[in-house]
């Protein structure tokens, strides 16, 4: 989604996924570009974008790899921004969607934990400029919600019976009609140092 809004904005937008199945998923715009390729090995020139943004992954990156990839291919002065959509765990559909996932989560990297900070607080190739929080909300009938939680990586690799019992168990959660998911999201702007 982040890849259409931005290129509806006007950016040209190449966007880098080295999984087949989800570079499929991309939406076609006029203002896109996908290609093969992970954080660790982009396949784009040096200094030839203008900024970086990574959406709800970061915490899955080799993050010194990562970061030094990311410095190769943003023009000095250029930006890197994280974004994350963390859910509101006050609200009890959040709780109960916890619930249902933390035994299938296993050690799956997890941007909650904070644990991916500790490389960038720790890097010397970006400096922090600015973080901004803001309030949003998902609307999601039974089916949008075994959509938007059936993709979760170790949900889609789970074997079919265990899989379906949690779309199922997705499902239950919303019987009573849609329901609103309240997240914050966080965007974090850091600029390329020389």
């Amino acid at each position: 989604m982040l890849t259409t809004a931005l290129a509806a904005h006007g950016f040209e937008v190449v966007a880098v996924e080295p999984v087949a199945a989800m570079r499929a998923r991309i939406a076609e715009h006029e203002r896109v570009r996908i290609v093969d390729g992970t954080a660790e090995a982009i396949p784009a020139a040096d200094a030839s974008a203008d900024g970086v943004t990574v959406a709800q992954a970061f915490h899955w990156f080799d993050a010194p790899r990562a970061l030094a990839e990311i410095h190769r291919v943003v023009r000095p002065d250029g930006v890197l921004a994280l974004l994350w959509n963390r859910r509101r765990m006050e609200d009890q559909i959040h709780r109960r969607i916890h619930e249902l996932l933390a035994p299938h989560r296993g050690d799956v990297p997890t941007y909650a934990s904070d644990d991916w900070r500790t490389e960038l607080d720790a890097g010397t190739l970006f400096e922090p400029v600015a973080v901004e929080r803001f309030d949003n909300v998902q609307r999601l009938d039974a089916e949008g919600l075994v959509d938007r939680f059936g993709s979760t990586s170790f949900v889609a690799a789970l074997d079919e019976v265990p899989r379906s019992a949690l779309h199922d168990a997705f499902r239950a959660l919303a019987a009573g009609g849609p329901v609103t998911l309240r997240y914050r999201t966080e965007v974090e702007i850091l600029r390329r140092r020389a």
